[in-house]
């Protein structure tokens, strides 16, 4: 019967997008100083632009519209 294993890579992913949602939202924006909406988070890391949102739990590259 096969195994449905998950990747370490992934397991970890898993593991911080559960703990990200239990985090203090308006906690982290103060703290770093986020720019933020009623649905993302807007963050900068490995120089490049990215929004975090609670409603999909998940990360996308943000393309800013002013560019």
């Amino acid at each position: 019967m096969p195994e449905n294993r998950q990747s370490n890579y992934d397991q970890v992913i898993e593991n911080w997008r559960l703990k990200f949602l239990e985090m203090d939202q308006e906690e982290l924006i103060r703290k770093f100083q986020l720019e933020a909406d009623e649905e993302f988070l807007y963050i900068i890391t490995f120089q490049k632009d990215f929004e975090l949102t609670e409603k999909r739990i998940h990360y996308r590259r943000w393309e800013k519209p002013w560019i």
